[in-house]
C-alpha cells in the first residue's frame, strides 16, 4: 500500500503477488485491482480476479467486482454476461440484479436494441422486492433513463440531443403512485459544448419535455413550463426562457405556440420538436440532416421573438447589472440596517427586491406589494407579511395569522397587530441565529401617501415595525420601496409624529450605468440573433440615460420594425424610427410629469426650468427650494450635472418635454 501511494507500481505488484502468494485473502484481490483499475490496466485486473476466483469459488461478489470493472472498461456485453452468472449462483442479492438492470440500460442505448429494456425492468423491480421498501429506484438515473429509452417519444428525445453535441445532466420521469407507465418524461441537457451555444446563446442548461399523450394541448405545453418554473426555482443556471417540448406533429399547436411568443414575459419560448421527423432523420442515420433540422428549429422560433419585451419585473438570468446596490443591500441586511430604495417607476427597483429575494436563501423573507390588496387596512400586511415569511420554511404550525384563510376572516387590527408580533417573535426564536427576517413593501406610496388619507392603522403598524426591529437588534430588517422618499423625511404625519423619520437608509437607485446598460442590450439581442454596433449602443444610451425600461421599450421598436435575422442594429437604423420612440414612451413620460406635478410640485417647476436651459441662478429665483428640488432629480437621475450647470440626463424625455 506505501508502494502505490507512492506511485510505485511495479513495486506494489511485486508486493500484492508476494502477498498473495503467503495468505491469498480476498482484501489483498480488492486493492490490488483498485490500483490496476485506477491505471486503467483492465487486462490485469481480469486475471487479479480470476486468480481470486481460484481461491474464492463460492464469493459472488468476487464476480461483481469483475463485472463492474468489465462496465468501467466499457465492455457491456461481458458485464452482462458475467452478471446473469453471479445471479445464477445467488439470485436473491440485489445489488446483482440492479447491476445488470443499470448495464442493459446503458447496453440499450449504445447498441439501440431496446428489447432488452423489458429485462432491466424486471431486474429492477426484483430488486425493490428483495430490499422491500430499503430501495426505491425511481430515484435512480438509470431507472428513469430506462423509462426515457422505452417509450418512444422521450427516446427520440434523447437520441437528437445526445447526437448533435447536448450532454445530459438530469432526467426523470413521472410516474402513477401505482408504477405503471409514466404520464411525462424530461431531461436538462447542457448545450455549451454544442454548436449551437454562441449562435443561439445558450449559456445555461435546457429543458427538453416529453408528455407521453397522443395529442398535446394548450394545458400540457402549461404542463412544461410549471415543470420548467419549478427547476429554475431550485437551480438559477437553468435557462428560463425557453424549452423544446416532443410533440406528435406541430400541427393546431403552431398558432396556440405563436402566441406565447408574443408575451416573452409571461412565458418561455416553446420549441416543438416533431417525433415523426426526428424518427424519419435517426434512421436515416445522417448526423448533418440532425443539424440542419436543429438549426432550422432554434432559427425558426428563437429568432421571431422579442426579448425586450416586457412590462413585469425581472430576476435570474434576465436581471442585469446592479451589483454595487446588490451589495449594499446585503452589506445593510447583515447588518440590520433597513432600508428605503426610490427611484423613478420602471427603474427596477421591484427587480432589485426580487433578485435580492433570490440570492439570500437562508433568510426568512416576505416580499408584499399593497397594489395586490383589497382592502386599505394594514391588517393585510400583516397577515400577508407572516404568509410570505412562512413559505421557506414550513413553520404554519404554530403561528397564528397562517390560520387565517382570506382577508375577509381578517379581524380588527387590535387583534391582528397583537398575532403578528407573536408571530413574528416566535419565527425568530425558531429562525436559526444567522438567518435573518426581511420584510419588502412595494408602492409604499399605497400605504402612506404624502397628500390624503393613507391605509388605515398605518402609523401604528410602522410603529411597531420599528420597535419590533430595534428589540431584536437587527435579526428584522424591513426594506421599502417607492418612487419619492417623504415617509423618511417628514417630521410628522397629519399632526402626529413619524414613527419611521429618518430610520431607513435611503437609496435612490440609479439608472443603469453605461456599461450594464449595454450589456442587457447584447445579451438580449443574442437570443433573438441580434446584433449591435458601438456606434448604436451609444445613441441608445443616450436617448434613454440608461433607464431600463425605456431601453428595453426601444429595442422592442427596432426588432419588431426590422424582422429580418440575423440582424445588425446600426446608428442610422435607430435614426430611422427615432420619431416614434417618442409615441411608446408617452405613456410612462405622462406619469413621471403627473406623479411630480401632485407630489413634488416645486421638483416639477425645477425639471422644466432645465429642459429650458434656466441658469442655476434662475432656478434659484424661480423655486426657493432649489436646493432639495435639485437633490431628489439628482437621486432619480432625471438630472445630472455636467461642468456645474443641470441637464437633463435622458435626452428622450428633454424632447418629449420641449414638444409639449
Amino acid at each position: 500500500l506505501i508502494a502505490r501511494n507512492e506511485k510505485n507500481y511495479q513495486r506494489a505488484r511485486q508486493l500484492f503477488e508476494e502477498a498473495i502468494s503467503l495468505s491469498p485473502e480476498k482484501d489483498y484481490f480488492d486493492a490490488y485491482a483498485a490500483m490496476e483499475k485506477h491505471s486503467g490496466n483492465w487486462d490485469m485486473v481480469r486475471e487479479i480476479y480470476s486468480k481470486a476466483i481460484v481461491y474464492f469459488p463460492h464469493d459472488v461478489s468476487i464476480l461483481e467486482s469483475l463485472a463492474m470493472s468489465e462496465r468501467r472498461a466499457g465492455n457491456l456485453d461481458q458485464c452482462v454476461e458475467i452478471l446473469r452468472k453471479a445471479i445464477g449462483k445467488e439470485p436473491h442479492r440485489a445489488s446483482l440484479h440492479i447491476h445488470l438492470a443499470d448495464t442493459l440500460v446503458d447496453s440499450a442505448e449504445k447498441t439501440s436494441k431496446f428489447e432488452v429494456l423489458d429485462e432491466a425492468k424486471d431486474h429492477f423491480n426484483v430488486a425493490r422486492r428483495i430490499l422491500s421498501g430499503r430501495f426505491d429506484p425511481e430515484e435512480r438515473g438509470q431507472y428513469n433513463k430506462m423509462w426515457i429509452l422505452y417509450q418512444r417519444r422521450s427516446r427520440f428525445a434523447w437520441l437528437l440531443f445526445r447526437r448533435v453535441g447536448f450532454q445530459f445532466v438530469k432526467w426523470r420521469v413521472s410516474l402513477p403512485p401505482t408504477h405503471g407507465i409514466p404520464v411525462e418524461a424530461w431531461i436538462l441537457a447542457d448545450p455549451s459544448k454544442s454548436r449551437y451555444a454562441q449562435l443561439y446563446h445558450l449559456d445555461g442548461a435546457v429543458l427538453i419535455y416529453c408528455h407521453y399523450a397522443s395529442e398535446i394541448t394548450g394545458a400540457r405545453v402549461h404542463r412544461a413550463e410549471e415543470t420548467l418554473k419549478r427547476l429554475v426555482e431550485n437551480n438559477p443556471k437553468i435557462k428560463s426562457d425557453l424549452l423544446f417540448m416532443m410533440v406528435p406533429e406541430i400541427g393546431g399547436l403552431q398558432n396556440y405556440l405563436r402566441l406565447l411568443l408574443e408575451d416573452p414575459e409571461s412565458h418561455p419560448t416553446v420549441i416543438p420538436v416533431e417525433e415523426s421527423k426526428v424518427e424519419e432523420l435517426i434512421n436515416d442515420d445522417n448526423q448533418e440532416t440532425l443539424h440542419s433540422y436543429l438549426d432550422q428549429l432554434l432559427s425558426e422560433w428563437l429568432f421571431q421573438r422579442d426579448l425586450y419585451k416586457g412590462n413585469f419585473p425581472v430576476s435570474g438570468r434576465m436581471f442585469f447589472g446592479r451589483e454595487k446596490e446588490i451589495g449594499l443591500l446585503n452589506r445593510n441586511i447583515e447588518e440590520g440596517r433597513s432600508v428605503g430604495i426610490f427611484g423613478l417607476r420602471k427603474c427596477g427597483k421591484t427587480s432589485l427586491m426580487h433578485q435580492l429575494k433570490l440570492i439570500r436563501k437562508e433568510d426568512l423573507i416576505a416580499y408584499v406589494d399593497p397594489e395586490a390588496s383589497p382592502i386599505r387596512d394594514t391588517s393585510w400586511l400583516c397577515w400577508k407579511t407572516i404568509q410570505g415569511l412562512t413559505q421557506q420554511r414550513g413553520q404554519k404550525g404554530n403561528l397564528l395569522l397562517t390560520k387565517i384563510r382570506s382577508e375577509k376572516d381578517l379581524p380588527d387590527f387590535s387583534k391582528v397587530v397583537v398575532d403578528f408580533a407573536n408571530d413574528i417573535r416566535t419565527l425568530m426564536d425558531n429562525a436559526p441565529s444567522e438567518a435573518k427576517l426581511v420584510l419588502m413593501v412595494d408602492e409604499i406610496e399605497k400605504v402612506t401617501p404624502i397628500r390624503g388619507e393613507g391605509w388605515a392603522h398605518a402609523l401604528e403598524f410602522f410603529r411597531l415595525l420599528r420597535g419590533i426591529a430595534q428589540e431584536s437588534q437587527g435579526r428584522l430588517v424591513v426594506i421599502i420601496a417607492g418612487a419619492n422618499p417623504a415617509i423618511c423625511e417628514l417630521a410628522r404625519w397629519h399632526g402626529e409624529d413619524n414613527p419611521v423619520f429618518q430610520f431607513f437608509e435611503e437609496m435612490f437607485l440609479p439608472l443603469l450605468p453605461e456599461n450594464e446598460c449595454k450589456e442587457m442590450i447584447v445579451t438580449l439581442g443574442e437570443g433573438m440573433g441580434v446584433s449591435w454596433e458601438d456606434e448604436a449602443l451609444r445613441l441608445i444610451y443616450n436617448l434613454t440615460g440608461g433607464h431600463p425600461f425605456v431601453t428595453r421599450k426601444l429595442c422592442s421598436v427596432i426588432v419588431t420594425r426590422f424582422r429580418e435575422r440575423p440582424l445588425h442594429v446600426s446608428a442610422d437604423l435607430i435614426r430611422k424610427v427615432e420619431s416614434e420612440f417618442i409615441m411608446r414612451v408617452d405613456e410612462m413620460f405622462k406619469e413621471i410629469k403627473e406623479r411630480l406635478q401632485q407630489d413634488y410640485p416645486d421638483e416639477w417647476e425645477v425639471l422644466e426650468a432645465v429642459a429650458n436651459d434656466f441658469s442655476f441662478e434662475e432656478i434659484r429665483q424661480l423655486v426657493p427650494t432649489y436646493a432639495r428640488a435639485l437633490r431628489h432629480l439628482e437621486g432619480y437621475q432625471l438630472i445630472e450635472l455636467v461642468s456645474g450647470q443641470p441637464r437633463i440626463k435622458i435626452s428622450l424625455l428633454k424632447r418629449w418635454l420641449m414638444e409639449g
